[in-house]
């Protein structure tokens, strides 16, 4: 390694060296001062924007990336300019208030509607600091489509023989008065699919649709900036762009608007690839179109991309004859082989190298962990009573002889893990599965069982210690255990709530989360998913994952929520499960997953390589757990043990690390070329 970075600090240039050049004037003069790390990377994204058209942060959950975002564009633009933020809805209000304590003398305005746009369309100059903030789902809502097309008589073509077509369904262009074409199948196109689908004529280019008077009657905003307001905002941050990266969404597309419309471009993101190269394609193509157009590569082509920079797994289906020996035999049409291409996870270093090294900046905790308390995470494998241990087993084997029968094991695979994993949590009021020989047994609805009463026993110890607790349970619709967990803490006397989707909107949840501080709620139970992006949790420094699910993602991400920069005391984060059932093989492989991860981010350890090469996703592996179980896997308390050790080494303070002959100084400067 230290070959390696001595020939890299010789032949690799960085746009900014923090070893060797200060930070500009503007960054001491922001309300709130940015940590080393963070001072480093905005000058680094300076740099990078002085040159080219878009950059990207990447930065660990709790770095401080909208700190960095907002500093960013008060050093970049100077003292007249205006900035967009579009954002996820509940993270609005947080980044109304970051701005106006970080950036000196900023104005904020949230544009809920296309409205509140309008001064901008006058050709107005921004008079300061200006900040347009908009909620990511509200920038793409417009109204309702309706069909506008002609009908005609006569069919475009004769039907195929055997077919007919009814001519009073199909449609035609209210301007050329040509038909409508299906472009796969060659066909007219109907009344139902112009619904379901907007259209133009092939012929003219005419809409073949209009304004339903009849709907909602609001325009799209992110539509609105791009026909009307383009060049009017001098930067354009994307947050959580992750989230953004569908090929055919609309919110990826408005991604691509409002990044075409703006002078610059700062994407935001904690996971800027999921682990497939395809994740990639459709973010840099909207961002950094400019690269993708010198390779050759259209925005249709992502097989192109990925057969360049990821995995294509080519799958080919042959009948075999009758003898057992493998040769194929053909002895009608329907015989011939079948070619599948399926993409597979993987991302070759090469994408890093040429299109994301010269405009990304990456950010992690370790650089910023002399600034952090302390982080600790544990397992509790809690043993089941004999009655749910027996009414586990018996729907256990059940499920294992459906899952046994490739024929059922995909079509009831959704159904096997929302049970396995929530029956323990709630042994009644299940309702009947007739595929299983027998309805799951209902036990007392009034008893108060293991894993119930250890999460009601840590809390207590929590509150006694005076620390806030936030409860995390993945299932909160149909299986609902978070109203059970409040009445039972409630019994014990300790004030909890729960946070539903359908009762506290997205852009009131951060407000709503300092009111319940305010009125002495020690515990809170919500689904992970409400808060994993954005919101910071610092008022409850202990996280206990009574339900984890299998998503890992929304795992890591929710539970970083509390160890952030601000957090004064030690983070502890809890996660319950019962033993030998699916929950427990749940947390193992996402503990394998989890260290995986941490190799990707160059903490290396034996088992995270081995998990690295696993190209399997959570579901099957669950599906196999069952079926062949998990002898080559660690225990959930072992591998959660092993990977908190390596996220301990990857977040000790900078000197120490570097006193040690790490190879971290050197990531650093990486991320700034």
């Amino acid at each position: 390694m230290p070959d390696l970075s001595a020939r890299l600090t010789k032949d690799v240039r960085p746009l900014f060296d923090p070893s060797r050049e200060t930070w500009c004037d503007a960054l001491n003069s922001l309300g709130r001062a940015p940590f080393k790390a963070q001072g480093d990377g905005i000058m680094g994204l300076h740099r990078v924007l002085e040159t080219r058209k878009s950059a990207v942060l990447v930065g660990e959950c709790g770095v401080g990336k909208t700190l960095m975002a907002s500093a960013l564009s008060y050093v970049h633009l100077g003292d007249r300019y205006r900035v967009l933020v579009m954002c996820p809805g509940h993270l609005v209000e947080k980044w109304a208030r970051e701005i106006i304590e970080t950036v000196p003398d900023a104005w904020t305005k949230i544009v809920w509607r296309v409205s509140d746009l309008f001064d901008l369309d006058k050709g107005s100059k921004p008079r300061g600091r200006e900040y347009f903030i908009i909620p990511r789902d509200r920038a793409k809502l417009g109204f309702r489509r309706k069909a506008a097309c002609l009908l005609r008589r006569r069919p475009y073509r004769k039907p195929p023989r055997g077919e007919s077509f009814d001519s009073a369904r199909y449609v035609a262009c209210p301007q050329c008065a040509a038909f409508a074409v299906n472009e796969r199948t060659g066909r007219p196109i109907t009344i139902a699919e112009l619904d379901a689908k907007a259209h133009a004529c092939k012929k003219c280019g005419s809409p073949l649709w209009e304004a339903d008077h009849a709907g909602v009657r609001r325009y799209p905003p992110a539509e609105y900036i791009k026909r009307r307001l383009s060049g009017v905002f001098d930067l354009f941050v994307a947050d959580e762009v992750h989230e953004l990266k569908g090929a055919d969404t609309a919110q990826g597309n408005t991604l691509g608007m409002l990044a075409s419309a703006a002078r610059k471009t700062l994407c935001l993101t904690g996971t800027l690839i999921g682990g497939y190269a395809e994740h990639l394609f459709y973010l840099l193509y909207r961002v950094q179109p400019q690269g993708m157009l010198a390779e050759g590569l259209q925005y249709k082509q992502v097989q192109e991309w990925i057969s360049r920079y990821g995995a294509l797994e080519r799958i080919t289906k042959r009948p075999l004859d009758g003898g057992g020996n493998g040769r194929s035999l053909v002895y009608s049409r329907g015989s011939t082989a079948r070619e599948y291409v399926r993409h597979r996870p993987g991302v070759s270093p090469l994408a890093f190298a040429r299109h994301l090294l010269q405009s990304t900046v990456f950010v992690e905790l370790a650089d910023v962990a002399d600034e952090l308390p302390a982080f600790s995470e544990d397992v509790e494998v809690v043993p089941m009573s004999e009655p749910l241990e027996s009414a586990y087993k018996a729907l256990e084997a059940d499920f294992k002889r459906i899952m046994a029968d490739r024929a059922k094991a995909s079509r009831f695979l959704g159904l096997y893990l929302a049970t396995l994993l929530s029956y323990p949590d709630r042994p009644f009021d299940n309702r009947p599965i007739p595929e299983l020989a027998r309805d799951p047994e209902e036990l007392r609805k009034d008893a108060t069982y293991p894993k119930e009463e250890r999460l009601i026993e840590y809390v207590e110890e929590e509150i006694s210690r005076r620390r806030r607790v936030w409860v995390f349970a993945t299932f909160t619709n149909t299986r609902d255990v978070t109203a059970r967990l409040q009445g039972l803490l409630r019994k014990r006397g300790v004030r909890a709530t729960v946070l539903r989707q359908d009762t506290v909107e997205m852009a009131e949840r951060e407000s709503w989360i300092t009111q319940q501080v305010r009125d002495g709620i020690e515990v809170v139970i919500s689904n992970p998913e409400l808060v994993k992006t954005g919101l910071d949790l610092l008022a409850f420094p202990s996280l206990a994952f009574y339900e984890t699910g299998y998503n890992t993602f929304t795992l890591m991400q929710a539970s970083r929520r509390s160890w952030r920069v601000g957090q004064r005391e030690p983070v502890e984060v809890r996660y319950f499960c019962y033993k030998d059932t699916l929950q427990e093989a749940a947390l193992r492989l996402m503990g394998a997953k989890v260290k995986a991860s941490m190799a990707l981010q160059g903490k290396f350890s034996a088992e995270g390589l081995t998990a690295l090469t696993q190209s399997e996703d959570m579901m099957t592996a669950l599906a196999r757990a069952l079926t062949d179980g998990l002898d080559g896997v660690e225990t959930a308390e072992r591998y959660w043990r092993s990977a908190r050790a390596t996220r301990v080494v990857a977040h000790e303070p900078r000197q120490a690390a570097i006193s040690r002959g790490a190879s971290r100084p050197l990531a650093v400067q990486l991320t700034l070329f």
